[in-house]
């Protein structure tokens, strides 16, 4: 097929660093560069070539200031590198070009570009709630100078656009994960408990951890810990029996997935559309997840996993009820693995994605 249109995603950041917009750019851009010549447009902030190819997919990295939280929120450097990099980047002459989240740097880009071509700009909306409120309420008024088109992410994202910023999202483009065929969970010997994301003390990890220490008196349980963060040295020094893997890479992640009997994602802030949760449920895990907006679109009934609050005694008692009820464990193992391959997608949400592009070339 030869690919004569061309798509540019504008994102803050981008893979190698981790994050869910990150593999959420990767994964649809990989799709859609069957039919399309896509690049990425990204900050510069693991210290990498300017440009390259990866996995078909042409990647701009722009420099960025040396800020002291410049992985978060990067700003832009433009000197003389940056000047040839836009050069290039502006002889693209894309059919589309698609900013992933509203505030970053590289989101302003875009849209300039976009006015430049006469192109409808596209933004896809990740939040569930505020990163930087103020920040945020400053940008959103230039941004919408440039009438840009938003989708989001998730239902509970679109409905918060609505309300926080009187925006009305044009559909929602899911975040989603490969289908797969039914499939035996490996039986272990000792119940296999995990969490995986970043450790910082909002995503609930040391209730986790204190829990797991007190029922493990009582039950055969491992708690496998993914991820990486300013929490981890501290931890493994403080909770010597559950097992830290550190920072995985999106494979081995998968595979920590596959073997676990329960996901846990014990969260004591507001968390958007978590891709951990679907990755847990298309690999059978029974999930326990605090209760917010966009967990709820996905555990949708008591049947798919247990929604709990965000005190230390509702996580206990739902761990204890699947460690010592095993056919309620298993009901939900398939139940949201159902939900899921039913759902959440990526043949479906491209299939979605490639439509309303087309809306967009025919105008």
């Amino acid at each position: 097929m030869v690919k004569n249109k061309t798509i540019i995603f504008f994102n803050g950041v981008y893979l190698p660093h981790v994050g869910g917009v990150e593999r959420y750019t990767y994964e649809l851009a990989k799709r859609l560069s069957k039919d399309y010549k896509v690049y990425i447009v990204t900050s510069n902030t693991d210290n990498l070539p300017g440009y390259c190819e990866e996995d078909g997919i042409g990647v701009f990295r722009l420099p960025v200031r040396k800020l002291p939280q410049k992985n978060r929120l990067p700003f832009l450097r433009k000197d003389s590198e940056y000047r040839k990099l836009l050069k290039k980047i502006k002889n693209l002459n894309p059919v589309h070009i698609i900013c992933n989240t509203r505030f970053y740097e590289t989101t302003f880009l875009g849209l300039r570009i976009a006015k430049e071509k006469g192109i409808k700009p596209i933004i896809i909306d990740h939040s569930g709630g505020y990163t930087l409120k103020a920040y945020e309420d400053l940008t959103i008024k230039k941004i919408k100078t440039y009438q840009p088109v938003f989708y989001s992410v998730s239902a509970a994202s679109k409905r918060w656009l609505e309300k926080q910023y009187n925006i009305s999202s044009s559909g929602i483009f899911y975040n989603s994960v490969d289908s797969k065929k039914d499939f035996r969970k490996p039986k272990n010997k000792t119940l296999r408990i995990l969490f995986a994301g970043r450790l910082v003390k909002t995503k609930g990890i040391i209730p986790l951890l204190e829990v797991c220490n007190r029922l493990k008196k009582h039950y055969r349980i491992e708690l496998i810990v993914v991820g990486d963060g300013p929490l981890l040295k501290t931890l493994k020094v403080q909770f010597k029996d559950a097992t830290f893997m550190g920072a995985l890479n999106h494979d081995d992640t998968l595979a920590e997935f596959e073997k676990a009997d329960i996901f846990v994602c014990p969260s004591l802030a507001s968390e958007g559309f978590p891709t951990s949760i679907l990755e847990a449920g298309i690999n059978k895990c029974a999930i326990i997840a605090t209760d917010w907006p966009g967990i709820r679109e996905m555990i949708e009934t008591e049947e798919n996993g247990i929604l709990i609050d965000r005190e230390a005694k509702a996580l206990k008692d739902s761990l204890e009820l699947l460690i010592t009820n095993s056919k309620k464990r298993k009901e939900l193992q398939e139940n949201i693995f159902q939900q899921v391959n039913k759902k959440f997608t990526w043949s479906r949400t491209v299939t979605k994605v490639k439509k309303e592009l087309m809306r967009y070339e025919e105008h």
